[in-house]
């Protein structure tokens, strides 16, 4: 695990390069791939599987309560994928202090050319869901269309390198709750 560990940080401090890096370029590549990390940081805080859309709603985020719904298991008629776990202080102050103004940024610069989108992502910046777009998203390189979060997409906009699985994350956080001495019901619920 030390050996992942290290190759972990090292790739993690590469995204971070990688997102600092276009923040001065394309508005919309930097929309993406500052959503592929924000995406990343939720799935390794919360242990949520990585499927398409696992947060897809502004409204599955208690800022308040430091909680958010993950409902990453689609397919589970049953409902057995949908739960409530904690959003790390730090990570729900980013959300609500980094990303809600950077959508709210990325609605004023599609307002002229595609306005019903630009309207769509002021809501959600405002905390209003939308019944069109997911609450985490990327842009076509027009900003015309949006499409949907997926692992293969944030692997691509990431460039990530590691040959690592996509639930990494998910094992991870599993394998130092158990370490730490948290009760298995508890890490499995």
């Amino acid at each position: 695990l030390a050996v992942i560990d290290r190759q972990l940080r090292r790739e993690l401090r590469r995204v971070i390069r990688r997102v600092k890096s276009c923040r001065t370029k394309n508005p919309i590549l930097f929309h993406n791939t500052y959503t592929a990390y924000v995406v990343l940081a939720l799935l390794a805080a919360t242990g949520a599987r990585p499927t398409k859309s696992p947060f897809e709603s502004v409204v599955q985020f208690d800022f308040g309560e430091g909680f958010v719904y993950v409902d990453d298991k689609h397919s589970d008629a049953h409902g057995r994928g949908r739960r409530v776990v904690p959003l790390p202080e730090g990570l729900s102050s980013f959300l609500q202090n980094r990303y809600l103004p950077h959508l709210e940024t990325m609605a004023l610069l599609l307002e002229q050319n595609h306005p019903a989108l630009a309207r769509e992502i002021a809501a959600m910046a405002k905390g209003s869901p939308s019944g069109r777009i997911p609450f985490f998203f990327f842009l076509e390189a027009n900003g015309s269309a949006w499409e949907e979060i997926s692992p293969t997409g944030i692997a691509q906009v990431l460039e990530l390198g590691w040959p690592l699985p996509d639930n990494l994350f998910r094992h991870r956080l599993s394998n130092r709750l158990r370490a730490y001495g948290v009760d298995s019901e508890i890490i499995d619920g």
